[in-house]
């Protein structure tokens, strides 16, 4: 029996056809053989077909990714917004009577930071005299206050307080101190006002204490 031989041309012919007809291409071997001109019209790359950190941002058209391309709740908070509005305050609206030149804490407040922060403490208290003499001279005292923290106290704000006899003889000075701290880090810290009395009577009330994250740094 004679072999079945195909000429070129039908050769040719049915490798037009099998085109016309259709037909795909066969499985590529090797690796990184696929070029841009392989994929036939209306193929689709789809997520699964892309390695994880494939694709880069020199990939990427310029404005073609917008707020509502990303999932807000894959983002990390930044660290700087964990502290935007942190604060909280304290306040003892009992007497504070040092009775000494040792510093007493008339009022206190603890928190915890969630990241490493600088704060803005902002301390107030009334001085006024507590001698219960019926002299009139007697009704008069001078003391200091300043603001302490766990890491000591905070330079600057040691301010010197004077009560003078007045109708009532009780002299009432308000007091206010203002000041920033260095960075604490993250964690638990206490923050309060701490007074004395040098000389004469004087006692501290309505003392309170608010404090407020403001920087990292």
């Amino acid at each position: 029996m004679r072999r079945f031989r195909p000429s070129p041309a039908m050769v040719i012919a049915c490798v037009a056809l099998f085109v016309a007809l259709g037909g795909t291409a066969v499985a590529l071997n090797g690796q990184n053989t696929v070029q841009s001109d392989d994929l036939g019209p209306g193929a689709q790359v789809k997520a699964a077909d892309v390695a994880n950190n494939a694709v880069g941002g020199a990939k990427i058209i310029d404005g073609s990714v917008t707020g509502a391309d990303i999932s807000e709740s894959s983002l990390g908070q930044v660290r700087s917004a964990l502290l935007g509005g942190f604060g909280r305050s304290g306040s003892n609206s009992s007497t504070c009577d040092p009775e000494s030149t040792q510093l007493s804490v008339c009022t206190v407040v603890t928190r915890t930071l969630p990241a490493r922060a600088r704060l803005l403490l902002i301390a107030h208290t009334t001085a006024y005299n507590n001698s219960l003499s019926p002299s009139a001279s007697e009704h008069w005292g001078t003391g200091e206050c300043q603001i302490g923290t766990t890491s000591g106290p905070l330079a600057d704000t040691l301010t010197p307080v004077v009560v003078q006899p007045g109708e009532d003889r009780k002299g009432l000075e308000n007091v206010s101190l203002v000041g920033i701290t260095g960075p604490f880090p993250a964690g638990q810290h206490s923050f309060g006002l701490d007074c004395r009395e040098t000389d004469g009577h004087i006692a501290f009330m309505d003392s309170g204490i608010s404090t407020v994250a403001i920087a990292p740094n």
